[in-house]
């Protein structure tokens, strides 16, 4: 599988969305890891979790180690999500091209840097139940029914709450889709709510409309001086 044309132009079309929706089309090597490759070298992910602690430690004025390792686990995997699944689900919604990838061509960098993509297909969709469907095989099992797997199996965390993660991922990008005023040729709240009903991410909201909130917390709030995200359920 190559890079389709379709697939490239409509993830450069929608990188002015913002910070989360840009995709480096030439990773290799320099610290880029495909999913694969994570998913066979626990000890990298483990330093990918290290950095994030790091990350997390700095504005909350403590040191890493105050961080718990779970934590710090979910709130990566929650950045990693919101990074994928951004330019994905704005080029299936703005464009009408569903981008889908294989954990073999999906690179990753840690430390909150785009993704990286040496290769995926586009499939051409014209409603919200098509481009659910094709998102579903191209992203939801593909790739993030891994990398929920990847962490769930190395640092414990309950699939609940990464799953959990991966919803608020979905939800995030659609309200910054939303806020660009963009034409948006399938509408982008129908196909994350599809998305939603899917095996993996049924029961991970409590609600969507007017008000997303999560049925999970990505557990921020135990961190030195954290709080409550927007869409969490301790809130409610």
């Amino acid at each position: 599988m190559n890079l389709d044309p379709q697939a490239l132009v409509a993830l450069r079309s929608v990188r002015p969305v913002g910070a989360f929706f840009a995709v480096d089309f030439g990773a290799t090597g320099g610290g880029w890891q495909s999913l694969h490759m994570l998913q066979r070298d626990e000890l990298s992910l483990r330093r990918r979790v290290a950095v994030a602690r790091r990350v997390i430690a700095r504005p909350a004025a403590c040191v890493p180690g105050d961080v718990p390792l779970r934590v710090a686990a979910s709130i990566d995997l929650l950045g990693t999500a919101a990074r994928i699944v951004s330019p994905l689900l704005a080029a299936c919604t703005l464009d009408g091209v569903s981008v889908q990838v294989l954990p073999q061509r999906l690179w990753l960098r840690p430390g909150g840097h785009p993704i990286g993509l040496t290769a995926a297909s586009a499939v051409v969709v014209a409603t919200a139940p098509e481009a659910a469907r094709t998102m579903y095989r191209g992203l939801v099992q593909s790739v993030l029914a891994p990398l929920v797997a990847l962490y769930r199996a190395g640092f414990g965390v309950s699939p609940r709450v990464l799953w959990g993660d991966v919803a608020s991922a979905l939800n995030g990008a659609a309200q910054v889709i939303d806020a660009s005023g963009r034409e948006q040729r399938i509408p982008v709240g129908q196909v994350v709510a599809e998305l939603l009903c899917s095996p993996e991410l049924s029961g991970t909201a409590r609600s969507t409309s007017p008000k997303f909130v999560r049925n999970s917390c990505c557990l921020y709030y135990r961190i030195p001086g954290g709080g409550f995200c927007g869409d969490c359920v301790l809130m409610a």
